[in-house]
């Protein structure tokens, strides 16, 4: 991959190669056309690491997935690039495997530790906005969280990142299953639907007391799933009609707890 850093900018196709820019940059990325058809992958002997890796890499994608479906409510609130971090983090989980190159398996419930914490943005983190740690009592048995938003005072504990009047912070509990290879082909366990908790909207120039929220799934889960549980921050502008709109990249968000 390479990027052009002069003045001069493309955005398209041209020729073999494809150029495009990414949010959070200012270069303009360069890849080049081409290579192996899709028949030859899948068909040419020489190409059998190739099939295997992708049939891995096709796992990871699914966990990535499940996480996403469960992060549903707060997905807006990320980078545009955080799948691709998701992706990565999949493939470090996937590689705790022993099996057969192929056949390994992404095991969140094993390696829950590795996503616990993990930043939908880079660009503008939670824990640079909320400086003073939101605290979880979590409870697999009774599938259930307990979430204490300490008192916030903007400009102290509290850095926004937009002048907008109002914040809120938006809670999510959803369920990611384990990626297991059976009958020849990898797949994710189940799912569940997640709950999503929105606290009242706070204004910026006041003093926030601490916010206490009981989170529970109706469901126990097997050993091969996972709670996870996530927060992000909004801000809004009032729009003269009682509703409040939400302004765009003025959020960030976090995983609080995996369990």
């Amino acid at each position: 991959m390479a990027t052009i850093k002069t003045p001069f900018i493309l955005e398209g196709n041209l020729g073999n190669l494809s150029t495009y820019t990414r949010y959070g940059s200012d270069k303009v990325i360069v890849r080049r056309k081409g290579g192996a058809s899709k028949e030859r992958i899948m068909n040419d002997p020489s190409f059998d690491l190739t099939r295997k890796n992708n049939t891995e890499f096709s796992a990871c994608t699914k966990l990535t997935q499940g996480i996403r479906r469960a992060l549903f409510p707060l997905r807006h609130l990320g980078d545009p690039n955080f799948t691709g971090r998701l992706n990565k983090l999949a493939k470090k989980i996937q590689k705790t495997d022993t099996s057969h190159r192929g056949q390994r398996g992404v095991s969140l419930s094993g390696n829950k530790h590795l996503l616990q914490g993990f930043l939908l943005n880079q660009i503008q983190p939670f824990d640079g906005i909320v400086r003073y740690p939101v605290s979880v009592q979590a409870n697999r048995e009774e599938a259930s969280a307990v979430i204490t938003i300490p008192e916030l005072i903007t400009g102290i504990n509290l850095h926004l990142i937009k002048e907008a009047p109002y914040y809120r912070f938006r809670i999510i509990l959803g369920m990611v299953s384990d990626v297991t290879f059976s009958g020849g082909e990898h797949e994710l366990t189940g799912t569940v639907p997640f709950v999503v908790h929105n606290t009242g909207w706070q204004h910026v120039q006041k003093r926030a007391g601490e916010i206490n929220v009981t989170m529970e799934l109706p469901i126990g889960l097997p050993d091969e799933a996972s709670y996870v549980l996530g927060i992000g921050i909004e801000q809004g502008v009032p729009d003269g009609h009682g509703d409040m709109d939400i302004v765009e990249r003025a959020g960030s968000a976090k995983v609080l707890a995996v369990f």
